[in-house]
């Protein structure tokens, strides 16, 4: 017999977090992974800001910052930094094995 727990693990979710520079983005991304941790629960993270810091806290499974260099853009297309974050998540993206990218994996990454 399933409980409430077990129900509740089974569901998907998908969380989005969207903000302005400082507004604790990347700390709130910590609190969910170490719930999620905390918790056993499977947890996929995806990081399309180049301009964030490194946290060793929070460790995306993908993340745009392997791909691209935010400043360098900024100077190759004469933009600002908005601009070239802008512009960053429309470049292609690097090639993705469905298998790596899309089945969930432990949030102990």
């Amino acid at each position: 017999m399933q409980t409430e727990i077990d129900v509740a693990k089974s569901k998907k979710v998908a969380v989005l977090v969207l903000g302005m520079a400082g507004a604790g983005k990347t700390k709130l991304m910590e609190q969910i992974k170490a719930y999620t941790t905390k918790t056993e629960r499977n947890s996929y993270f995806v990081n399309l800001d180049p301009a964030v810091r490194r946290d060793p806290l929070f460790d995306p499974h993908i993340d745009i910052r392997d791909t691209v260099d935010y400043r360098e853009l900024m100077k190759s297309t004469k933009m600002g930094p908005n601009g070239a974050i802008m512009t960053s998540v429309r470049l292609p993206a690097p090639s993705h094995s469905p298998s790596s990218t899309c089945s969930p994996r432990s949030s102990t990454r």
